[in-house]
C-alpha cells in the first residue's frame, strides 16, 4: 500500500510537466538564478538566504550538470523527502497504518500541492527536517534533536523560527543550545540575513504575509480534513511537541503575525498529522461501515485531481517560455521587466540584470513616482524616463501588459526583437 500511495503521490506531481512542460511557479526562476550565482550571493538575496540547499546542488553545477537540468527533479525530490520523513515519523510514534493514512493526507492536500507547485523547494525540504527534529525531541534525543534542528535553520530560516518556538514549549533547554548553534552558523551575515529578517517578526496584520493563498481559501482547502485534526487532537506525552506545532502555528497565522500565509504550509503539516490519528481512530470505531471509508479516500483523489487539472498549469506559457530562454542581446545589455513575476523567469533563463519594480538588485534607477510615470505616461515621457537607465535596454512586455504599452508597437523609439521584447533605441 505504501508503494501505491507512493506512486500516486510521484505521478499527481509529474502531471503539469506531462501537459506543460514548464516550470510551475515563478521560483523556479530564482533559484536557477541563484544556482548560477552560488556562493556570489547578490545583496539583495542575503535577507533571510538560506544556504543549505545550494550546498547540495553546488558540486552538481562545478560537475558540469546544467543548472536547469537540476530544477525539475530537485523538486520532486523534495516531495519524495517530505513523505518520507512524515510516514517514518507517524510510524515509529503510532503505528503503520495511521503512517499510512498520514501520507495518503498528503497526497490528498491541496495546500501541500500548491506548495509544490509554487517550487518552494527549500521550505519543502525544512518541513521534514522539521519532523525529525520533533520526533527525536519527543524521544529525548538532545544530540539528534539539535542536528536536525540545525539543519532546519540551515535549509529555511522561517521553517526553523517555527521549530524554535515548538522547542520553547517542549524543551527550554534544547530550544536554546539550537538558537545558539544556528545564530554561529549565520554570525557572519547576521546584519544582512538575519536582523532584518527578525525585526518584523511580531508584528500584527504584517503585509508581508508571503506568497499563497489568502486564509479563508487555504482553510477551505484542508475540508476533507480538518474536521479529522480537530478530532484527533488528544494531547499525549509523547506527541507533546506536535501538539505545540499545531497550537503555536495556528495562533501565528490566526492573528496575522509576519509571514502568516506561508506558514500556514507548517500549520497544514501538523493538520495532516493529527488528521490521520484522529481518521484511523475513527476507523477503528466504526469498522462496520467500510463503504463510508472507500467513499473518502475516493473523494480525496477525486478532489485532489480535480484541484491539479483546474490550477496546475505553469504562470506562462511554453511560447513565451521559449521566447525568454532564446532572448540574446548585447553582451552589457540589461532588461526592463513590466511585471514581477516576469523579473524572475527574465533572472533565471536569460543572462542579463534584470530591472523591475521593488524586486532584485537593480532597482536602484527610479523612485516609486517614476515607476508610476512610465506605466501612466505617453511615448516621449517614457523615453525621457527610460534615458536614465543603463544602455542597450530592452523592455519585456508580458500579455497582460501589452495593451498597456499600445505606443510602443508603433512607436519608432522602441524596435520589435520578438512579440514580448523591445528595445529602446532614442538615446
Amino acid at each position: 500500500m505504501l508503494i501505491l500511495i507512493l506512486v500516486g503521490f510521484i505521478l499527481l506531481r509529474f502531471i503539469p510537466y506531462l501537459f506543460w512542460p514548464v516550470p510551475t511557479g515563478y521560483d523556479a526562476g530564482i533559484y536557477l538564478f541563484l544556482f548560477k550565482t552560488f556562493p556570489q550571493i547578490p545583496q539583495w538575496q542575503k535577507l533571510g538566504f538560506s544556504p543549505g540547499l545550494f550546498y547540495l546542488t553546488w558540486p552538481l553545477t562545478k560537475l558540469g550538470f546544467p543548472a536547469e537540468a537540476i530544477l525539475v527533479p530537485l523538486q520532486i525530490a523534495a516531495e519524495v523527502f517530505l513523505f518520507g520523513c512524515l510516514y517514518w515519523v507517524v510510524k515509529k510514534l503510532i503505528d503503520k497504518k495511521t503512517a499510512l493514512l498520514a501520507v495518503f493526507l498528503l497526497t490528498v492536500s491541496a495546500v501541500q500541492y500548491r506548495t509544490f507547485w509554487y517550487f518552494y523547494v527549500k521550505n519543502v525540504l525544512a518541513l521534514g527536517l522539521m519532523i525529525l527534529a520533533l520526533y527525536w525531541l519527543s524521544q529525548k534525543k538532545t544530540v539528534k534533536a539539535l542536528v536536525f534542528s540545525l539543519l532546519t535553520a540551515i535549509f529555511h530560516l522561517p521553517t526553523f523560527l517555527m521549530l524554535f518556538l515548538i522547542m520553547l514549549l517542549s524543551n527550554f533547554k534544547i530550544a536554546g543550545l539550537t538558537v545558539l548553534l544556528g545564530g554561529l552558523v549565520y554570525l557572519s551575515d547576521w546584519q544582512l540575513a538575519i536582523k532584518p529578517f527578525l525585526l518584523p517578526l511580531l508584528k500584527i496584520n504584517s503585509n508581508s504575509g508571503g506568497s499563497f493563498y489568502n486564509l479563508p481559501v487555504s482553510f477551505l482547502l484542508t475540508a476533507l480534513y480538518l474536521p479529522l485534526a480537530i478530532y484527533g487532537l488528544k494531547k499525549k506525552s509523547n506527541l507533546r511537541p506536535f501538539f505545540a506545532g499545531a497550537v503555536i502555528t495556528l495562533v501565528w497565522v490566526v492573528i496575522r503575525l509576519f509571514f502568516y500565509s506561508r506558514f500556514f504550509i507548517t500549520l497544514n503539516i501538523f493538520l495532516i498529522f493529527w488528521a490521520a490519528i484522529g481518521l484511523k481512530q475513527l476507523m477503528d470505531k466504526y469498522k462496520q461501515h467500510l463503504d463510508l471509508w472507500q467513499f473518502y479516500f475516493a473523494a480525496g483523489i477525486v478532489f485532489i485531481a480535480a484541484f491539479i487539472f483546474k490550477t496546475g498549469q505553469p504562470l506562462i506559457n511554453r511560447q513565451l517560455f521559449k521566447e525568454i530562454k532564446a532572448f540574446k542581446a548585447e553582451p552589457k545589455a540589461v532588461v526592463l521587466s513590466t511585471g514581477k513575476a516576469d523579473a524572475a523567469w527574465l533572472m533565471g533563463w536569460t543572462d542579463y540584470p534584470v530591472i523591475a519594480w521593488n524586486y532584485g538588485g537593480e532597482d536602484k534607477y527610479w523612485a516609486d513616482e517614476e515607476w508610476n510615470q512610465f506605466f501612466s505616461s505617453d511615448t516621449w515621457q517614457k523615453a525621457e524616463l527610460l534615458k536614465k537607465l543603463p544602455q542597450p535596454i530592452y523592455i519585456f512586455i508580458n500579455d497582460q501588459n501589452l495593451v498597456k504599452f499600445p505606443e510602443m508597437q508603433d512607436s519608432t523609439c522602441f524596435e520589435p526583437k520578438s512579440l514580448h521584447f523591445y528595445k529602446f533605441s532614442c538615446i
